[in-house]
């Protein structure tokens, strides 16, 4: 098994077999506290800030006769936050029935969140003392465990990486890959793996149908003319706003782009417990791959209407919305430029839709091996059709810098 503990390890692999075998291993190892784990059950403690005096930490920490710790030196040394010495981690232990474990990066949204608190809130904090920290910390899991709240803990690769409410329901992404297979064994045998990559938010991974086009986008004639194929991509997370997501997509050229926020089943499901909301959640999972080819023709007909819509003063709306996207500037002036050439007044939204798309090109020209970037790029030509009102943007006369 890879070593995958850093907060900010990365993994990528074109080969199926190789993410599958991926899953399983980190799953094999995980740890779910879930009904029997309240609020009043769990402390945060400090870690302290001098890099240097880690190894009596350690040690002190493993000798504790009421409480284990089995995380690495690495672990540890990777959730140190003393940021002159090059260390940006959590700064942060949380005890967990009789056992500590430091806090990943990952799990700090779900934190706050739990306990009425914002990223800001532990980022400030935490710069002027962990110790300070570990205490408000501690006095809101006091408030708000007074009621007999519950909470839903994911301890993976040594650390803290998820904390979710009471009503989460587990769906393990081994079990995903495994729907996913068979419903591509029934349904479409000629579907192709294309790449997968993985980091302690998501996992995600695209599926090529383009063997389907005829089938899948027969309404479309001007988009198989422009040599689009369908495609979807599967989105996994248990942080934040996690759920199971099956994105639409299209592929130009050796491009592929999501062309909606897809069909997403969230993490909350009614069940007594753990393991009712689990069959609840894998249910629904399983649901939701018989609406793949008609999400993708949802979306496309989308695409197509865009073709009715005109805007003015397009390419100051272009660079509008690819700002509000939160695309990477250089990218989108180099796009923006383009699309200026071509069209210096008037355009359709389909065209500056296309130009968002050009940027996302250039996204993954420019940063080949940079896939967090590159997904960050890809969600925001996904919301592209989704969010964007090109129209208003082309009526906004006012004056814009970027």
């Amino acid at each position: 098994m890879m070593n995958f503990v850093l907060d900010d390890a990365e993994f990528c692999t074109k080969s199926l077999n190789e993410i599958a075998q991926f899953l399983k291993d980190r799953e094999n190892t995980a740890i779910w506290y879930t009904d029997d784990c309240g609020l009043a059950d769990i402390r945060f403690s400090p870690i302290d800030s001098e890099p240097l005096l880690a190894a009596g930490k350690l040690a002190s920490l493993r000798s504790a006769p009421a409480m284990k710790f089995s995380a690495s030196d690495e672990a540890y040394s990777d959730s140190i936050f003393a940021p002159s010495c090059g260390y940006f981690g959590s700064s942060q232990l949380l005890r967990v029935k009789g056992n500590i474990y430091p806090v990943g990066d990952s799990a700090i949204r779900g934190i706050t969140r739990k306990l009425g608190l914002y990223d800001v809130h532990w980022n400030r904090m935490r710069e002027f003392s962990p110790a300070k920290l570990s205490e408000n910390l501690n006095n809101a899991l006091d408030a708000f465990g007074n009621n007999g709240s519950k909470c839903t803990i994911l301890v993976e690769d040594e650390k803290v990486r998820a904390f979710n409410g009471p009503n989460y329901a587990i769906c393990p992404m081994t079990d995903v890959m495994d729907m996913m297979q068979a419903w591509i064994r029934r349904q479409c045998p000629d579907a192709k793996f294309v790449i997968a990559y993985a980091n302690h938010n998501i996992v995600k991974w695209t599926v090529d149908l383009s063997a389907y086009t005829k089938q899948i986008l027969k309404g479309f004639p001007e988009l198989i003319a422009n040599n689009f194929t369908p495609a979807f991509s599967m989105r996994l997370s248990h942080t934040g706003d996690s759920s199971v997501a099956i994105i639409p997509s299209l592929v130009a050229g050796n491009v592929y782009f999501p062309i909606s926020k897809g069909l997403n089943v969230e993490h909350t499901k009614r069940g007594g417990s753990a393991a009712e909301r689990s069959d609840a959640m894998k249910e629904a999972v399983q649901k939701s791959f018989d609406g793949i080819f008609p999400d993708i023709e949802k979306a496309a007909q989308e695409i197509e209407n865009l073709h009715k819509i005109t805007v003015e003063n397009s390419h100051t709306a272009v660079l509008r919305g690819m700002k509000s996207l939160g695309m990477p500037k250089a990218q989108c002036i180099e796009a923006a430029e383009l699309f200026a050439s071509i069209f210096p007044e008037k355009a359709t939204a389909y065209d500056c839709y296309m130009a968002v798309v050009d940027a996302y090109t250039f996204v993954t020209r420019d940063f080949p091996d940079d896939y967090r970037r590159q997904f960050a790029a890809a969600d925001a030509v996904g919301r592209a059709i989704v969010v964007i009102d090109w129209e208003k943007l082309g009526k906004d006369v006012s004056p814009f810098n970027w």
